[in-house]
């Protein structure tokens, strides 16, 4: 099954490419005037609407026969200064390509945070970051198949590196011109490498044994809503939710809600709550050795020198968002 979701994803890969080299034109699908014009082979697809990104290709008649694209991104800053000094950046980038029925979809995150402890004289970098691509096909107007890899490195996870790969269906179940809701049921595997050196680097902790990696088939669903409240407020809210079957005590998950308030056409300001959940094979491994050095100590007071390992991370985060 791994191999078969590695040669579909290339499948959908090639299969996008040549439909973007290919000169012959897509066929309308009744006599209605196209809502695009075919001027040039590339457009942004603005005579299609808000959001048709979003929306099933299958939802415009006769399908638009230039490339549409549609790129947004997003930065957001925080700075705290005194005892603790730290800088965070988080850049966020996402461009779609459509051409007739197929759709590709290419996301990458990145989130760089410079804390230093004044008077330790310490300071760390933490860096976590996530690439995404995914390609769908849609069938009819409401489902669509889709196929797709995320990439992720996370020190704030200890993950060297987890590579997911997935494919399944995506239905399409509301889309109107103010809502959005689609859900994806999919089925994935995942090869997980971790960061058992960050832990013995650590003296207190340099008798860590490291984890070894972990490969694993799942179920993995993913939610999206998105609701224009008017005509400047935005309402959006996401969520993911893997659940791995080598061992089915592991698994993550992830939400976000957001609020998004439009300056003008392109630019916008953004606060974001986000809540992520990973109980996985490293982070039980090292629950496990922590609460062995626990009950280790012979001094009740030397408890409080023993670290701790959370599975859940939040966030609030404020910035600014552009689109095109």
């Amino acid at each position: 099954m791994q191999n078969l979701l590695k040669n579909n994803f290339l499948m959908f890969t090639l299969l996008f490419v040549l439909m973007l080299l290919n000169p012959v034109e897509a066929q309308s699908l009744n006599q209605e005037k196209p809502k695009v014009s075919n001027d040039s082979w590339i457009s942004n697809g603005e005579e299609l609407g808000k959001k048709w990104w979003i929306k099933n290709a299958l939802k415009y008649t006769p399908l638009p026969r230039p490339l549409l694209y549609h790129f947004e991104g997003s930065y957001a800053y925080s700075k705290l200064d005194g005892n603790l000094e730290m800088e965070s950046h988080k850049f966020k980038a996402a461009l779609t390509l459509r051409k007739n029925i197929f759709t590709s979809d290419t996301k990458y995150d990145l989130n760089k945070n410079h804390i230093k402890i004044v008077l330790k004289e310490k300071s760390t970098e933490v860096d976590d970051s996530i690439f995404r691509q995914k390609f769908r096909v849609d069938v009819t107007d409401w489902l669509s198949t889709a196929v797709g890899m995320i990439w992720e490195r996370s020190e704030t996870k200890y993950l060297e590196s987890r590579l997911t790969y997935y494919g399944g269906l995506r239905l399409g179940i509301i889309e109107s011109e103010k809502i959005d809701l689609s859900l994806l049921s999919l089925y994935a595997f995942e090869d997980t490498e971790y960061m058992s050196s960050e832990i013995q680097d650590v003296k207190k902790y340099k008798d860590f044994l490291s984890v070894e990696d972990y490969d694993s088939d799942g179920l993995y669903f993913i939610e999206r809503f998105e609701w224009d409240i008017n005509e400047i407020i935005t309402f959006s809210q996401g969520g993911n939710y893997k659940i791995l079957f080598e061992d089915s005590k592991f698994y993550n998950w992830h939400l976000n809600f957001t609020l998004n308030f439009k300056f003008t056409k392109t630019t916008s300001f953004f606060t974001s709550y986000q809540i992520s959940y990973d109980h996985n094979f490293f982070s039980a491994a090292l629950n496990d050795y922590l609460d062995r050095k626990r009950n280790a100590v012979d001094n009740p007071d030397n408890i409080k020198k023993i670290g701790d390992v959370e599975e859940k991370d939040t966030a609030i985060i404020v910035g600014v968002k552009f689109k095109f």
